[in-house]
């Protein structure tokens, strides 16, 4: 979820999987800060990212000329987004959808579960997007093409979150021909919080250099007993970058490759404790 720029004619863009509709994606649009939080009043202290919704009775419009992707009409009722309805169990977990690479400017979700993973360049970060929980922290604060999207603000933490390189092994060759697939800088408070009992505490401080390499060695040894006790839950999204065609205006041309963003990494089965 994002807050849109000033001039834009809308308040915040939520992107969803459609899980009826694997590997697609959809996009909600509202158009005031009301609008958002009646739409989202479950999630406006908590990380949303990653976490599964059901939506009662979308009305489905045509796909949005920006973002590629079928929009969902909320302008005529306000359903709010819940996490679970009494007749319908909300699944643990995504059911499994592999990478699949867009053949034109779409955006498709993927959900892996049991991978071996490798972590590396872990750094704790105070440059988070703010400090609140709606978002994961997952952008650096002057990103100004991601503009936060929480309703939230927690003053008494730091904007900190963990930063780390991801390497997902055994991915398809036609996804990648290594079959390691590198995601660089993700950022999540989610999976911060599997790797620190105390986070906030921990980064009110900031690490020094020592703390820095025990906790590296400590991530690394939590990776590797999560990855021999069924691995590791990954869901993410692709999609093939566009930009414009200086040489004639007006028009966009798509990149040959994707680009891979990841929204959740956890253990698919094995609860760890961060030290």
């Amino acid at each position: 979820m994002k807050l849109a720029l000033s001039a834009s004619n809308y308040n915040r863009m939520a992107v969803f999987g459609d899980l009826s509709d694997p590997p697609n994606c959809f996009v909600i649009f509202t158009a005031s800060g009301d609008e958002s939080e009646k739409l989202f009043p479950t999630v406006l202290n908590s990380v949303v990212v990653g976490t599964c919704f059901y939506l009662y009775e979308p009305v489905r419009t045509s796909k949005d000329h920006r973002e590629r992707m079928n929009t969902i009409d909320v302008q005529k009722r306000y359903i709010p987004l819940k996490q679970s309805l009494p007749d319908v169990p909300l699944p643990l977990i995504v059911p499994f959808c592999p990478i699949t690479i867009p053949s034109e400017a779409d955006t498709y979700f993927f959900a892996l579960h049991s991978c071996e993973i490798t972590v590396a360049r872990a750094v704790v970060v105070l440059d988070a997007s703010c400090t609140g929980l709606v978002c994961d922290r997952a952008n650096p604060r002057d990103n100004i093409q991601m503009h936060c999207g929480c309703f939230r603000q927690h003053n008494s933490n730091k904007s900190a979150v963990l930063e780390v390189s991801i390497d997902i092994h055994n991915v398809p060759s036609e996804i990648k021909e290594s079959g390691v697939l590198t995601i660089h800088h993700f950022r999540s408070l989610r999976t911060t919080t599997l790797f620190f009992q105390h986070f906030d505490d921990f980064s009110r401080a900031g690490p020094n250099s020592i703390q820095a390499r025990e906790y590296r060695t400590s991530i690394d040894t939590m990776v590797d007993y999560v990855n021999h006790h069924d691995g590791w839950t990954i869901i993410g999204w692709c999609r093939k970058g566009r930009v414009d065609d200086v040489s004639t205006p007006g028009e966009i041309i798509e990149s040959a490759s994707p680009a891979f963003h990841l929204a959740l990494l956890v253990p698919t089965s094995t609860p760890i404790r961060g030290s």
